[in-house]
C-alpha cells in the first residue's frame, strides 16, 4: 500500500515517523515503538506500547465500491414484533411499520458505542463515504490492471480493526509486542478470486478455514422445519409433533427438526434448569427426539444463546454446568478457555445424551464484550465438535465470531427473515445475496427459515435453493403447506440445489437493485451446467440485459437460455428479462441441443445424475424449438440426436 500511515494512538495525535521502507514504518509514540507492516497481502502493526486505540490511514481505492458494514443502516421499527406475532398468534398490539429506508446511515463514536445496539448482522451499501464500523469492501478501480481489491478487517485476541472513510481503526485492549493483522488484502483481475484471496490470507492468519476445506453439513440437501417463526418462545412438544404430522401427512418430506429459543425453563429471566420447562415437553427433550425420529426425521437439533441464554443462568444451572461468572441476575460463561470449554462441554453432552444432531449457537456477537472473545468461539466449536453436534451459527457477522470458524460450516449472512412482510423480503433477499458474496468463502451460507405459504414464499425458495445452504420451513399451519411448491425442489427426501453457493453477477456488484434499475441475479451451475436465479426487489417493473460476461465463471460459445417458469427459450446474446415487482424467474443456460432436465422441477439440470433422470418427468433438449420427451426414473439421457 503505497499511501498509508499511523495518525493517532489513544489520545496522541500525529506520532513521529523514525524509519520507514516498502514494507516498515516505525512509528516514535513517547518512549515506545508502533511499527506497520505494510505487506501487499495484508496490513499488520506491532509495538511496545499497550493501547486501546489507534487509526491508521490507508489507501483506499478511487471507483465503485460494495462494503459491509455491522451498523444497522435499516431501521425495523415495529415490524419484527408486528408481522412475527401476527403470524405466530394471529394478533399483535404492534403498531403496522411503514415503508422501510435503506440505507439510513447513523453515527458511532467507538467499538463501546456500536455494541450498545447489538451489531450482530452485516448490511451492504454502495453509496457515500465508508461508514464506521465497515467489516468488508470490495473496490473497482478503474485504469488499472489488478483493478479488484478487496480488504477484509479481523478481530484477534481482544483486538479488533474496522474501517471508517480513509481510516483503519483499530480497538480493543492491544499486548504490547504481538502482531495483530489488521486488514487481509485480494487483488485480482477478477473480483470474486479478489475476494477469495483476501479470505485465504485470512485463512493464513486467523482460526478459520475456507469452506471446502471443512466438512459438508450433514443437514445440506435436505428440507428441514423449525418453531421459530411458527411459535415463537411459545411452543411445546405437542405443537412441534402436531405440525410435523400435518407436514408429512400432506406428503413432504421432512429430515430434520430444529427447536429453537422458548424451550427453557425461567426463573427471574435466567435459565433455571438445563432440561426443558416441563409444563412444554413433559417427557423431556428425549422423549421429544425419539418421537421425531419415530416419524422419520433423521437430525433435531436445539437451540441456544452463546451465553448459554439471553440473561444467562441461575446457580442451580451453574452447579451442572461447573461453572459461570456472578452477575446481577444471576451467571454468565466465564472467560478463560478452560473454565468455558467445560461449561460448553457439559451442556452439549447433555443436549447430544438427548439425541440432538446439532445446536443453533444464537447471540454470538456478545462475545465482543469479553476480554478473549476468540477463546469463546474456539471453545463452543471445541464442545460441539467433541460431542458430535453440527453447529449453525447465528447472529455472528461480526469479525470476533467468523474469523474463528475453524470447524463450523453454516453462518447466518441475514438478520431474521419476518413472515408475510414485502419490504423485508426484498432487503432479506439482497443481504443475503451480498453478504454470501462474501461470508460463503468460510462457510456454507444460511438464509434463514421461511414460510412455504408466504406471499413471497416462491422468490425465498428460489434464493434458497441457491445458496447452497439449508433449506428449512417454519410452517405453522400444515393444511396450508404450499405443497406444490415445495414438490418443485424435492426428490422424494432430496432438495435440488446448486453446485455451489450462488454469487452475485458482475454487472450488479455495484449497484442498489432495491434502487436502481437492475434485477437481483444470484448465478451458480446445477449439475454442471449454469443457472442464474433472478427477481425484481425493486418497486417497478424492470427490464434488464442477462449477459454472458457477467456470470461470475466464463462462458463459451453461442449459448442458449431456459426460464423454467416462463417456459421462454433463445439465444443468450438477445436476451432482455422484463419482471414485476417481487416476479421471480431461474434462467438455465446451455448450447443448442443439450438436454437440460426434467420441466416439472425449478431447477432441471439438478434432477439428472451421472447420466439418468432421477424422477419420471418430462424431459426438456434446448433448441430452436424446444424438444420434450416423457421419462421415467432412471432414464438414459444423451444429447438430442
Amino acid at each position: 500500500m503505497k499511501k498509508i500511515s499511523l495518525e493517532k494512538v489513544d489520545d496522541i495525535v500525529s506520532p513521529t515517523l523514525s524509519f520507514s521502507d516498502e514494507k516498515y514504518l516505525e512509528y516514535r509514540v513517547h518512549n515506545d515503538s508502533f511499527t506497520i507492516l505494510n505487506f501487499d497481502e495484508k496490513i499488520g502493526i506491532k509495538s511496545s506500547l499497550q493501547f486501546s486505540y489507534a487509526e491508521i490511514g490507508i489507501e483506499v481505492p478511487k471507483g465503485k465500491f460494495l462494503a459491509l458494514t455491522i451498523s444497522p443502516i435499516v431501521d425495523y421499527s415495529s415490524g419484527y414484533k408486528y408481522y412475527n406475532e401476527l403470524y405466530a398468534y394471529g394478533r399483535t398490539d404492534a403498531v403496522k411499520p411503514g415503508n422501510l429506508s435503506y440505507p439510513v446511515f447513523r453515527e458511532f463514536k467507538n467499538f463501546d458505542d456500536i455494541n450498545k445496539v447489538g451489531p450482530c448482522w452485516s448490511y451492504s451499501y454502495v453509496e457515500g463515504e465508508l461508514a464506521y464500523p465497515t467489516i468488508a469492501v470490495l473496490f473497482k478501480e478503474e485504469g488499472k490492471s489488478n483493478n479488484y481489491v478487496t480488504y477484509l478487517v479481523n478481530s484477534q485476541e481482544g483486538v479488533t480493526s474496522s474501517i471508517r472513510e480513509n481510516k483503519l481503526i483499530i480497538e480493543g485492549k492491544y499486548t504490547p509486542n504481538k502482531v495483530f493483522w489488521a486488514l487481509f488484502i485480494g487483488r485480482s483481475e477478477d473480483p470474486y478470486e479478489s475476494i477469495r484471496l483476501a479470505f485465504k490470507e485470512m485463512s493464513k492468519c486467523d482460526n478459520v478455514k475456507l469452506r471446502e476445506e471443512k466438512l459438508k453439513p450433514s443437514i445440506l440437501g435436505k428440507l428441514g422445519w423449525c418453531s421459530w417463526n411458527a411459535f415463537l418462545t411459545n411452543l411445546s412438544e405437542d405443537k412441534v409433533l402436531d405440525v410435523i404430522k400435518g407436514i408429512l401427512n400432506k406428503g413432504i418430506k421432512l429430515s430434520y427438526v430444529l427447536i429453537d429459543d422458548g424451550w427453557q425453563k425461567l426463573e427471574n429471566k435466567v435459565m433455571a434448569s438445563i432440561d426443558p420447562d416441563e409444563a412444554k415437553f413433559s417427557g423431556g427433550f428425549k422423549r421429544t427426539v425419539n418421537e421425531l425420529k419415530k416419524l422419520g426425521i433423521e437430525k433435531v437439533g436445539l437451540w441456544h444463546t452463546i451465553n448459554i441464554y439471553w440473561n444467562g443462568y441461575n446457580e442451580k444451572v451453574k452447579e451442572e454446568l461447573g461453572d459461570g461468572e456472578r452477575t446481577n441476575g444471576g451467571y454468565q460463561i466465564p472467560h478463560q478457555l478452560d473454565r468455558v470449554l467445560k461449561v460448553f462441554y457439559n451442556f452439549h453432552k447433555r443436549v447430544k445424551d438427548n439425541g440432538f444432531s446439532f445446536v443453533k449457537v444464537d447471540n454470538q456477537w456478545v462475545i465482543r464484550k469479553y476480554p478473549k472473545p476468540d477463546e469463546i468461539e474456539e471453545a463452543v466449536q471445541l464442545s460441539a465438535s467433541l460431542n458430535g453436534l453440527e453447529v449453525m451459527n447465528c447472529m455472528s457477522m461480526v469479525p470476533e465470531c467468523y474469523t474463528n470458524y475453524f470447524l463450523s460450516n453454516i453462518m447466518r449472512t441475514s438478520n431474521d427473515y419476518i413472515p408475510m412482510w414485502k419490504d423485508d423480503t426484498k432487503l432479506h433477499l439482497l443481504f443475503n445475496a451480498y453478504n454470501s458474496l462474501f461470508f460463503s468463502n468460510i462457510a456454507y451460507p444460511d438464509y434463514d427459515m421461511f414460510v412455504s405459504y408466504d406471499d413471497y414464499a416462491l422468490p425465498h425458495l428460489i434464493f434458497r435453493i441457491f445458496s447452497g445452504g439449508p433449506v428449512y420451513i417454519t410452517d405453522k399451519d400444515p393444511s396450508r403447506t404450499n405443497v406444490e411448491l415445495l414438490r418443485k425442489v424435492m426428490i422424494e427426501d432430496k432438495i435440488l440445489t446448486v453446485d455451489f453457493p450462488g454469487l452475485v453477477t458482475k454487472d450488479i456488484l455495484f449497484v442498489n437493485p432495491l434502487r436502481e434499475e437492475k434485477l437481483l441475479k444470484l448465478a451458480s451451475k446445477s449439475n454442471g451446467i449454469p443457472v442464474v436465479a433472478v427477481v425484481n426487489i425493486n418497486s417497478r417493473r424492470i427490464k434488464d440485459k442477462i449477459r454472458a460476461e457477467d456470470f461470475p465463471y466464463p462462458l463459451n460459445g453461442d449459448l442458449m437460455y431456459y426460464m423454467v417458469i416462463r417456459g421462454e427459450h433463445g439465444y443468450l446474446k438477445d436476451l432482455e428479462l422484463e419482471l414485476d415487482e417481487m416476479e421471480a424467474e431461474i434462467l438455465v443456460i446451455s448450447s443448442k441441443g443439450s438436454p437440460i432436465g426434467l420441466k416439472e422441477y425449478l431447477l432441471p439440470p439438478a434432477t439428472i445424475k451421472d447420466g439418468r433422470t432421477l424422477a419420471l418427468g418430462t424431459l426438456v433438449f434446448l433448441d430452436e424449438e424446444i424438444k420434450e420427451i416423457k421419462v421415467n426414473r432412471g432414464y438414459q439421457v444423451n444429447l438430442l440426436p
